[in-house]
């Protein structure tokens, strides 16, 4: 009796001791932390975060649980460029044209002849739905040409999950650039002067009320947000900035061009390719400006003043936030992306970004190519476009 009870006791304990080895074995803890290992193959290592996460789990007798998140993002393509004037926004858009052209996107096309123009959605009247080209489309994807801002009208034909971006400039630059662009010299006399721009600003500081032929050249930026220029104190002028703080998903600078597009591509999921560009409408003319001069000037421009020290200050948070050390390693990488770009498509050098009005391209470019594309201007790209979209709609609609 003694020897059988010894016996099934010995059985007793080696089946448990081949249970708890054979558990042992198949741990799902046991397995997690293998993989863990920093010796462990590169195959089989988890991304940190689910390392992070695998740490505090509850591991249950489920082999079945399965970490197969992917941390890829998906390349966005719903975009609204709110074109402003003279802030490098030319160059932009030929960004977002190019990257609608190439995926087969849908773009908002201004009505043809509009004030005499085929580019321009409205000049004095807030955008609206009934200003787009009629397509037989469910929706558009990019909405890239010049309009009065106007968020709602936006939202109406935009999916709700549109980027919008806009890109604007510092107070004096951008006075300087209409200034000149627009013709100001000649349409208040002021041919006759040595320096035109500062007799305007002579004449501006003279004025107990402006004219209002003056007054349409005064903050410049920020009266595209006011198209009604019906702001008279600064505390109303500060509502309508923190109101475009909240309409707008990114706004960049155009000193910091390079810098911007990097946070543009990462925040969009795009390639360095994709926002790849060629200084466009750059002016010829300038007229000399000194400290002095300069700080009348934003004087005038005072809400220009405030609304780009604003979008300036949160600019450089996200570029904090985005990592000052990725951010010029990008930049790197960036730069000599654009290199190759003007070795491959121009005859010009690697220090003319921004600086040259007409860029010498080469004078043999394959027709549809990225080179031809890149270097239209958005008066004939807008055209191609129009009529690829033409007959693209003749036809039915693929998914590419």
């Amino acid at each position: 009796m003694s020897k059988l009870r010894q016996f099934v006791i010995a059985v007793l304990c080696y089946s448990v001791f081949i249970f708890a080895l054979f558990t042992y074995r198949l741990s799902p803890l046991k397995q997690f932390v293998g993989r863990f290992d920093k010796n462990a193959p590169v195959s089989v290592r988890y991304p940190p975060s689910i390392g992070r996460s695998l740490q505090f789990a509850n591991i249950t007798s489920n082999l079945n649980v399965r970490f197969t998140k992917s941390t890829k993002c998906k390349p966005h393509t719903n975009i609204v460029f709110f074109k402003t004037h003279k802030c490098g926004s030319s160059s932009v858009q030929n960004i977002f044209l190019r990257f609608g052209d190439k995926h087969n996107l849908t773009f908002a096309m201004p009505m043809e002849n509009t004030f005499g123009y085929d580019h321009i959605f409205s000049l004095f009247t807030p955008f609206k739905p009934n200003m787009v080209e009629n397509l037989t489309t469910n929706g558009y994807n990019i909405l890239a040409h010049h309009c009065v801002f106007n968020k709602p009208g936006f939202e109406a034909i935009m999916p709700s999950d549109s980027f919008y971006v806009t890109i604007i400039r510092e107070p004096v630059s951008v006075f300087h650039s209409y200034f000149g662009y627009f013709g100001w010299k000649k349409k208040f006399e002021l041919q006759n002067y040595s320096n035109p721009l500062e007799e305007f600003i002579n004449r501006v500081e003279t004025f107990d009320v402006i004219p209002p032929s003056y007054k349409t050249k005064r903050d410049v930026v920020f009266h595209h947000f006011d198209y009604k220029q019906s702001i008279e104190t600064d505390t109303m002028a500060k509502m309508v900035m923190a109101n475009m703080e909240r309409e707008l998903d990114f706004v960049m600078l155009l000193e910091y061009l390079d810098e911007s597009l990097i946070l543009l591509k990462n925040k969009l999921c795009w390639s360095f390719e994709d926002i790849l560009y060629v200084p466009k409408l750059v002016r010829s003319q300038r007229f000399a400006i000194n400290e002095s001069l300069a700080s009348r000037i934003r004087k005038w421009s005072r809400w220009d003043v405030i609304l780009y020290d604003r979008f300036n200050t949160s600019f450089w948070k996200q570029v904090d936030k985005f990592g000052l050390d990725k951010m010029k390693r990008e930049l790197k990488i960036f730069k000599e992306k654009q290199k190759e770009l003007l070795e491959n498509c121009t005859d010009e050098k690697d220090n003319v970004m921004l600086k040259v009005k007409n860029m010498k391209f080469k004078s043999q470019i394959e027709e549809g190519g990225f080179c031809w594309k890149i270097q239209r201007s958005e008066t004939k790209y807008t055209k191609y476009l129009r009529e690829k979209q033409r007959k693209f709609y003749n036809q039915t609609k693929k998914i590419t």
